[in-house]
C-alpha cells in the first residue's frame, strides 16, 4: 500500500505515522527516526522500488513500514516502466511519501500518483482538544508542572504540535513563568518602512497607519507619500495630492491636532477605493 501524505506541518506526518506503529506522537517527536519505521530520502522513482523491496533499506532490519521523502525526484521523468515497477511493489508493504518542501501537490502530479495505484491522504490541523492532550503529555514527559492559566495562553497562541513544544521549552527554561509567557507573546510592532500602502488594498493597510504616535507622524508621511510615488496609477497620484495638502495643514493650521488631519486622510483614503 501507497500512500502519500499532504500536511500543513510535519508534526502531523509524524502523528500519522507513529499511529500505524502503535506509538504516541510523544515518543516520536523530534526525532529523526521511529522506530519500526524505514525512513529516507530518494533522487529518482527506481529507488523507491529497490528500497522497499530489499525489506529494510541498506540496513536490512527487516522493515515493513517506510516513509520516504519524494521532495527531490522529478515527476515529469516518472516513465511506464517506473510506474509498472512501482506499482509491483508487494502490497503487504506500507509506503508514506511525503515532500519535505511542497505543501501542495499540483494536478499533474496527483495524476502521476494515482498512476502508481497511491492513495493521497491530507493531514488536517490538529484541533484544540488534540493540542491539549499533546500539551498534557509533552509536560508530564519533562516532569514539568505549569499554572493553568499558562496552559490556556499555550494553547490559545498554538496552531500545531511544534508551536506547542517550541512555547514549552522557552517557558522550561525560564526562572519566571508568567513573566515569561508575557515576555513570549508581547507582540512587537512592524517599522513604519514596512508597513505596505497599496491603492488597491486600502482595507488590508489602512489600519495599520492607525495608530501613529505625534513624533512618528512626519516620517510615516514621507513613508506613505515614498510608497504611493511607487504605484503608478491615477488614484495614487490623487493620494499623493492629498497627503501634500494633509501635511500643508499640519504645518500651517494650528489648534487641530496634527494626528487628527492624519486620521482624516486615511478616512477619506479608504471611503474613496
Amino acid at each position: 500500500m501507497i500512500q502519500y501524505l499532504q500536511y500543513t506541518d510535519f508534526s502531523l506526518v509524524l502523528e500519522y505515522v507513529s499511529s500505524v506503529v502503535n506509538l504516541d506522537i510523544i515518543k516520536t517527536f523530534n526525532k529523526f527516526n521511529i522506530p519500526g519505521v524505514d525512513r529516507f530520502g530518494v533522487e529518482k522513482w527506481d529507488d523507491i522500488q529497490t528500497r522497499a523491496r530489499s525489506g529494510g533499506g541498506f540496513f536490512d532490519d527487516g522493515s515493513s513500514i517506510f516513509l520516504i521523502d519524494i521532495a527531490n525526484i522529478d515527476f515529469e521523468s516518472l516513465r511506464k516502466k517506473e510506474v509498472a515497477g512501482i506499482g509491483s511493489i508487494d502490497e503487504s508493504l506500507q509506503i508514506f511519501l511525503y515532500s519535505s518542501y511542497k505543501d501542495k501537490l499540483l494536478a499533474t502530479e496527483k495524476n502521476i500518483l494515482k498512476k502508481i495505484k497511491c492513495n493521497i491522504i491530507n493531514l488536517k490541523k490538529a484541533d484544540n482538544g488534540k493540542l491539549a492532550e499533546f500539551l498534557d503529555k509533552y509536560l508530564l514527559d519533562l516532569n514539568l508542572e505549569i499554572a493553568n492559566d499558562t496552559k490556556t495562553e499555550i494553547l490559545k497562541n498554538s496552531n500545531n504540535y511544534k508551536e506547542v513544544v517550541d512555547i514549552v521549552d522557552f517557558i522550561d527554561l525560564a526562572e519566571d513563568q508568567k513573566k515569561s509567557i508575557s515576555h513570549l507573546y508581547k507582540k512587537a510592532e512592524l517599522p513604519l518602512y514596512m508597513r505596505s500602502f497599496n491603492v488597491l488594498q486600502l482595507d488590508r493597510d489602512i489600519p495599520k497607519w492607525s495608530n501613529i504616535k505625534t513624533e512618528d507622524l512626519q516620517f510615516a508621511i514621507s513613508v506613505v507619500y515614498g510608497k504611493l510615488d511607487k504605484q503608478h496609477s491615477q488614484i495614487a497620484h490623487t493620494f499623493k495630492k492629498d497627503l501634500i495638502m494633509t501635511d500643508e495643514k499640519i504645518k500651517t493650521r494650528g489648534g487641530i491636532s496634527p494626528i487628527l488631519w492624519w486620521k482624516l486622510f486615511l478616512w477619506k483614503s479608504r471611503l474613496s477605493r
